[in-house]
């Protein structure tokens, strides 16, 4: 993350953007390593200048590692994160612009912590994300992730409707019916803590991370761990 004498330079809507301090103000922060029967999920969540991955860059990125209990489904607590962002090497288009509030002249001479991005991702059983198909091919371009190694999971996939009367599945309506509306919205630490909000909601006594955690991920998860201890 950008140090503490940078950020006394930088303007107040790209410090709060990258603020890690304020995601204990929502989930609990676990020290120590996992339990046995608990697993290691990454939601994360970017912006770009566009919707190439070709010719387009990732100009910020957050992840948040949180402990996933293997019996209740539940997301217990985070154990690390990181948000940064990263100056693109041509202007952001405007209308890019409108929509998540960045503007190259924000960004200059900064850049991601590729390591820190790099120790969350490979820690992870699961990668998830709000559109995993978008993420995953921009986030293929700043760390070469092992496909075999890692499971992704796409929230898209859950029946919103169903299960709280969304008329679509984006994240601002989500958003709205979960009464979310305290988070900086179109960025990337603020995307990911409202999904973060989202699944750790309960609708009629089921955790809303039981649509996405299900009991046969688990057994798959289960058995990779009892596989690589052999």
């Amino acid at each position: 993350m950008i140090d503490k004498d940078r950020n006394e330079s930088l303007p107040d809507k790209i410090v709060a953007r990258i603020n890690l301090n304020m995601i204990p103000q929502f989930i609990p922060r676990i020290e120590g390593e996992p339990l046995p029967n608990q697993f290691l999920a990454l939601i994360l969540d970017i912006e770009t200048t566009g919707l190439n991955p070709k010719t387009d860059e990732i100009i910020e990125f957050a992840g948040l590692l949180v402990v996933v209990d293997g019996e209740k489904g539940t997301i217990e607590g985070y154990l690390d994160a990181y948000a940064g962002l990263q100056e693109p090497s041509r202007q952001i288009p405007k209308n890019i612009s409108q929509i998540n509030g960045l503007k190259k002249a924000d960004l200059i001479g900064l850049k991601f912590d590729s390591e820190r991005i790099r120790r969350l991702i490979d820690r992870a059983d699961v990668v998830i994300s709000h559109n995993v198909s978008f993420d995953k091919k921009f986030i293929s371009k700043i760390h070469k992730v092992d496909n075999i190694k890692i499971i992704w999971l796409d929230t898209l996939i859950i029946d919103w409707h169903r299960i709280c009367g969304a008329q679509n599945h984006r994240l601002d309506t989500l958003r709205s019916i979960f009464g979310i509306d305290n988070l900086i919205p179109h960025s990337a630490l603020g995307d990911v803590l409202s999904l973060v909000l989202i699944l750790r909601n309960v609708i009629n006594d089921i955790p809303v991370s039981k649509h996405i955690f299900t009991e046969r991920l688990f057994n798959m998860l289960r058995k990779r761990k009892f596989n690589y201890k052999l």
